[in-house]
């Protein structure tokens, strides 16, 4: 707002100044307030910088390493300024007591210390230009040996019996190709995770970009991982550091986001349903879902319905033709077993006509 106001200075106060102006005398601004406000600008500039960089939008460990000590070098340089007047030292002084307070909080989590050295732009070479004491250095290396060892070190994994198949398959091997497999198991099995560290340390930082960009080193490292550069477990750990975030500042975001979802409407959303919906909110945000995903899964769906429809239609059809052959089939036996009846009587009667004729031939006789 500082900076908008000294951009419409003259604007302001003309205003200010105009003969009907509706602001009081005691309030309005002079001339002379400009150089003053410059500095107030100058002095909050850096405190904007890093707050921007402390509430991005997916804000890291990566993207803070060396903030706190951008803003403290700025407060002490302002401090120590000849000709400077005393109050705007004073304020320098307090911005660098108070970056000084929380930056101290950060003793709390190792991570920072971690992240600085694990970082391809820093790594320990960055602690000295970042004017971090002796014994501040060589507690931070000692922390990254000590969490690799105890949980990122990579233990020796008992190898499977190989089946027949792949017996077979690796007996087909030429010998380059065999004794290439045997070396690379050879040196997993003798990696020491110390010597992976020293030479990560040893190693010349990755070069910034020309106008000061540092690299991403959550995807510098994953490129690692896609290598096959385990860097006996420091690679493991590294992704852990950096993915850690930076501040609070997403997690209230995403707090505020789910709670949008549970409206007056739909206050009896159970916990793990509003998880799901805020992720998938976060997903279409972060363009991680395709824009054609949803119609792709409709027309899915649809063509789904109508198969199952016609395959139902189908079966009706089927079960309907089997049920007129078999009522065809029972009426033909039916009529079958009327049609012998039939013969059967007429055959009685032409019996029984037969006597009748026989019986009336032998009355004529007589």
């Amino acid at each position: 707002m500082i900076q908008r106001g000294l951009q419409l200075w003259q604007g302001i106060l003309s205003f200010t100044e105009a003969p009907q102006t509706p602001i009081p005398p005691a309030k309005r601004l002079k001339r002379s307030d400009e150089a003053d406000l410059n500095k107030v600008l100058d002095m909050l500039m850096p405190i904007a910088k890093a707050t921007k960089q402390f509430s991005g939008k997916f804000p890291n460990i990566g993207d803070v390493v060396g903030m706190f000590e951008n803003l403290d070098k700025y407060f002490v340089k302002v401090s120590k300024t000849d000709g400077l007047e005393e109050v705007w030292k004073q304020a320098a002084a307090r911005g660098h007591a108070m970056s000084a307070k929380y930056y101290g909080l950060t003793d709390q989590a190792n991570v920072i210390a971690i992240g600085t050295l694990l970082h391809p732009n820093y790594r320990k070479y960055a602690l000295g230009v970042l004017k971090w004491p002796k014994d501040w250095q060589t507690s931070a290396e000692a922390q990254l040996r000590d969490i690799v060892h105890r949980y990122y070190e990579v233990k020796e994994v008992e190898v499977e019996p190989q089946t027949e198949s792949q017996t077979d398959a690796q007996d087909r091997l030429d010998d380059l190709s065999k004794d290439l497999m045997q070396l690379a198991q050879n040196q997993r099995e003798t990696a020491d995770p110390s010597e992976a560290i020293d030479v990560w340390l040893s190693e010349p930082i990755t070069p910034v970009g020309p106008k000061g960009e540092r690299v991403n080193p959550l995807h510098w490292w994953w490129t690692e991982r896609e290598k096959g550069n385990e860097r006996s477990g420091l690679t493991a750990m590294a992704l852990d550091v950096f993915s850690c975030p930076a501040t609070s500042a997403d997690v209230e975001r995403l707090f505020s986001r789910a709670g949008r979802v549970v409206t007056p409407l739909r206050h009896k959303l159970k916990a793990d349903k509003i998880g799901q919906i805020a992720t998938l909110g976060r997903w279409f945000l972060e363009g991680s879902v395709p824009d054609d995903l949803l119609a792709n899964v409709l027309e899915t769906e649809a063509e789904a319905r109508k198969a199952r429809r016609r395959a139902k239609k189908a079966r009706i059809g089927k079960r309907k033709a089997t049920e007129a052959e078999e009522g065809s089939t029972k009426r033909t036996k039916t009529g079958t077993h009327l049609q012998v009846e039939d013969d059967n009587t007429n055959s009685e009667d032409d019996a029984e006509d037969d006597v009748e004729l026989v019986d009336a031939v032998m009355d004529d006789d007589d």
